[in-house]
């Protein structure tokens, strides 16, 4: 980062509202580390145990269950039934055996041990009888490689206790959203400060003032977008996985209950790569447009709305229940704060014949979108100096 970059990264900071807005995601962050660490154990006297004394309570209690899940394993897990320690494959029996979307456990009380050896076969045939029930909603092309996904899956799964990576799953898409909206107030003043103060006739008139500086001012609010996302999701990733551990994190997605229907096949470690990514780019995308916003309108109040608009507005108007409404909502940028979802959502695409899913077209657009949207800044920011000189 170049001394004027560091110039306008020290303003921002130097503001007593940045500093508050700093305090606040703070607090957030110690929220969501809470929020992500609350695991229950229950003793045999009905008392509770939560958090870090919860978590290894459970690892202990999985233990027995850890490896393979061959047809022996789940006709164990039958024959035993409900306990602490293989609550989450009876989970996986439940999402199996009782159809795609279906949650009502009680149908794992209805098995016998001979029902083990389909737990696998389950899974696709529930895939097909739920694509059946949908009718023409997908193309053939899409229907095939749903399925095709889904007898990728390498069988049988590596089972182990992962509660460090789901709970963090779970808990993170909110912080990331939250982070956006404060990284947008923080960026919202590097180019409406210069009209507010009138320093703009100062800042064009010098030597650099017309292309340097105003590249300075793009490089500083990229750092701070940078800086201040990843600081803030290594920080809560580092207290959730040292507080309920980082096991698992090798197995596949498809041992947890949401990721049982993801058509990704991808470990937990590799979702944690495409949440970390997907955060920042859309950080990227929503805080950069807000700062081309600031230097177009020339006020901080506008490109402060701006994040909102972006983020809240197409998850609250709906444009109706159609095949086009759905791939639409499925590359809006919200997505990318809620990668978690998006993974285990059948958002399809079919680009030159190949069909796709949403997480990759997400990376690839928002990222190019974004690199465009820096460029922009600084023509739009130039021809400022245009408008305050015809004046």
């Amino acid at each position: 980062m170049t001394q004027m970059a560091r110039f306008e990264f020290k303003k921002i900071f130097a503001k007593m509202s940045s500093k508050i807005a700093l305090l606040l995601l703070l607090i957030f962050v110690a929220y969501s580390v809470c929020n992500a660490n609350y695991l229950v154990w229950i003793n045999e006297d009905d008392t509770e145990l939560t958090g870090k004394t919860a978590a290894k309570k459970l690892r202990e209690a999985e233990n027995e269950w850890y490896g393979l899940l061959t047809d022996k394993k789940i006709e164990d897990v039958i024959s035993q039934g409900w306990s602490q320690g293989n609550r989450g494959i009876r989970t996986l029996l439940t999402r199996a055996f009782g159809g795609l979307n279906n949650t009502d456990s009680t149908i794992v009380d209805t098995l016998s041990a001979e029902d083990a050896a389909d737990f696998y076969s389950k899974r696709v045939s529930s895939l097909k009888e739920w694509i059946r029930a949908q009718g023409n909603w997908y193309t053939e092309q899409e229907k095939e490689f749903l399925v095709t996904q889904y007898e990728k899956m390498k069988i049988p799964l590596d089972y182990e206790y992962a509660k460090g990576w789901t709970q963090m799953f779970s808990a993170v898409s909110n912080l990331q959203m939250f982070l956006v909206l404060v990284i947008g107030f923080l960026v919202a003043g590097i180019f409406s400060e210069e009209y507010r103060t009138g320093a703009c006739s100062i800042f064009f008139s010098t030597a650099l003032g017309r292309g340097k500086a105003i590249r300075a001012k793009v490089k500083a609010g990229f750092f701070l977008i940078t800086v201040v996302y990843w600081s803030t999701f290594v920080t809560f990733s580092i207290a959730v996985l040292l507080e309920l551990g980082a096991g698992g994190s090798n197995c596949m997605i498809q041992i947890s209950s949401q990721g049982w229907k993801s058509i990704y096949n991808i470990t937990f470690f590799q979702e944690y790569l495409l949440i970390a990514a997907g955060g920042y780019i859309g950080c990227l995308f929503v805080d950069s447009l807000a700062m081309l916003v600031s230097a177009k309108s020339k006020s901080t109040v506008v490109s402060v709305i701006v994040p909102f608009v972006v983020l809240f507005a197409p998850s609250v108007i709906k444009i109706g229940n159609s095949r086009l409404a759905e791939k639409v909502d499925g590359l809006m940028p919200y997505q990318l704060v809620q990668m978690n979802s998006a993974i285990c959502e059948f958002y399809l695409y079919e680009i030159f014949g190949k069909v796709v899913g949403a997480v990759g077209s997400l990376f690839i657009l928002y990222a190019a979108v974004a690199a465009v949207l820096h460029w922009g800044i600084y023509m739009v920011f130039r021809k400022g100096e245009g408008d305050i000189y015809a004046k």
